[in-house]
């Protein structure tokens, strides 16, 4: 067995503290990552994106394939037997080998589809890359378990510090779009290297425990085929279409106006898996924590996706170039998607970690064909605009879906959280007419980096800032109720408390 650890304070505040971590850590990676695109937008062309985007979604796909979320069966079991380790690495470093395999078998193929023959070489080393990723030490997963992220956060920095520093200092050396991949493969190898460096359990070869494995990792499998479908298909499907510096344009765009979902909704629920799971195996129905933590993550998440949408112009011209400006309103509409997203990550989180992830499986199953049949049918119109309002509508269907399912599995209490949820989105409505009327916000801009930088971030902060003061103020001007600001509220308090403890410890 492995040693012991300290359990001390309720599963809430740890995980509370879990997600402060996990946003922490976005937080910290997606500064590196705003640099980063910053130096590599300026130094490369779009179809170097399009083209690495094509290969990684490629060697991804394939990865999704064997993906049996062995990690998060680890995290959900309450059994900690080391026999349950070593099972799943042995999975995990089949898994990789063949994965591997996989991609260099396709590289031929992904080549004459594409029509570029610069993609056999990419994918010969992302199947390499593959292949070492499936003997990390899974047995870093312990600390999720123990809701120990601050480790995690420790793990995941050095690597992604080491990718950024390759990945900007090959970019000024070579101009080329190798860059990246040199980033990815020196973030890889130190990632597989750090896990057994912060972890001294060594796992063995065995299959001893593979059924207690089997069922959720098939359930999970399946899952992350439809996830694979969800995330890879505007590649492969638009990739034909308009061709790959449209393609690169249009994914970095996406992935710049899904910041807010990707860095704070996803590590948020990230964090709730653990806590739910744990929650679970002490007996309590997470199921009621599902409605109150959505609107706790939209009112976080809806001034910033906000701020980001109406300064959409203003991000492309201060961070991209003008050569990138046709990606502003996917930017803008992307952004805008992400105040959806606390429904699908929480609902999503909530059946995996509770055990139901077949319910998780056909919903998601549902939003990816959707997204297929959504995205093939603007693609011949070859606009950027078209496929991200097809896909904002995907995302939207995507949250009823996974209400629906969620609702299957017990009784919500909607009129609880129903007035928190109109007190987030009545100040945000009003801060939106307010920037569209002027003339702010929701237009391509013409102007010096360091220019549209301030101006955009002006308008940004004051968005964020119209969005919070107005619903605080709705908020105090109806006596102070239960919901989302008041969860905030005391979540801050705690903190605070925590810190002056931990200070006065120090000095004592």
């Amino acid at each position: 067995m492995f040693a012991a650890q300290g359990k001390e304070g309720s599963v809430t505040s740890r995980t509370v503290i879990g997600a402060s971590w996990m946003v922490a850590w976005r937080m910290v990676t997606r500064a590196l990552g705003l640099v980063s695109t910053l130096v590599l937008a300026r130094l490369l062309v779009p179809a170097d994106f399009g083209l690495v985007a094509i290969a990684t979604s490629f060697a991804a796909a394939i990865d999704s394939l064997s993906e049996l979320g062995l990690q998060a069966a680890l995290v959900r079991l309450a059994d900690d037997d080391t026999r349950l380790y070593d099972t799943a690495f042995t999975i995990q470093a089949i898994r990789g080998l063949l994965t591997g395999l996989i991609v260099a078998c396709g590289a031929w193929s992904a080549s004459w589809w594409f029509g570029d023959d610069r993609l056999k070489p990419l994918l010969f080393i992302l199947a390499a890359v593959a292949a070492v990723g499936g003997f990390d030490n899974i047995a870093v997963v312990r600390f999720q378990r123990d809701l120990r992220f601050d480790v995690e956060f420790r793990l995941l920095f050095v690597s992604r510090i080491l990718q950024f520093l390759c990945a900007t200092g090959a970019a000024f050396a070579f101009r080329s779009y190798w860059s990246l991949i040199i980033g990815i493969v020196v973030g890889r190898l130190s990632r597989t290297f750090m896990t057994y460096w912060v972890q001294p359990y060594r796992p063995r070869l065995s299959l001893s425990r593979w059924r207690d494995l089997a069922e959720f990792s098939f359930w999970s499998w399946a899952s992350s085929m439809a996830y694979m479908v969800w995330y890879r298909c505007d590649a492969f499907v638009l990739g034909p279409a308009i061709g790959m510096a449209q393609l690169g344009v249009f994914l970095l765009s996406a992935e710049i106006g899904l910041l807010p979902a990707s860095e704070l909704v996803d590590p948020a629920t990230r964090a709730l898996y653990a806590g739910v799971a744990a929650a679970r195996n002490r007996g309590t129905e997470p199921l009621g924590l599902a409605l109150p933590l959505m609107a706790v993550l939209l009112m976080i998440v809806f001034p910033i996706s906000l701020g980001i949408s109406a300064t959409s112009g203003y991000v492309v011209a201060a961070l991209l170039g003008p050569s990138w400006a046709i990606g502003q309103p996917v930017i803008a509409i992307f952004a805008l998607a992400c105040a959806i997203t606390p429904v699908t990550f929480v609902s999503a989180t909530v059946l995996n970690a509770s055990g139901r992830v077949r319910r998780n499986f056909w919903a998601v199953a549902a939003s990816a064909g959707t997204r297929v049949l959504a995205v093939c049918a603007v693609a011949g119109y070859r606009r950027l605009d078209l496929a991200a309002l097809a896909v904002f509508g995907v995302i939207a269907a995507e949250a009823g879906l996974f209400l629906f399912q969620l609702a299957r599995t017990g009784r919500l209490d909607w009129l609880e959280v129903w007035p928190g949820v109109l007190r987030t989105l009545l100040p945000g409505l009003a801060v939106a007419l307010v920037v569209s009327g002027t003339g702010l916000g929701w237009h391509a801009v013409s102007m010096a980096p360091f220019q549209a930088l301030f101006i955009g971030g002006t308008i940004g902060l004051g968005c964020i800032i119209g969005c919070v003061g107005l619903q605080m103020a709705l908020w105090t001007a109806v006596g102070r109720p239960g919901g989302p600001e008041a969860t905030l509220v005391g979540i801050a308090g705690d903190l605070a408390i925590r810190l002056l403890r931990q200070k006065r410890i120090t000095f004592e």
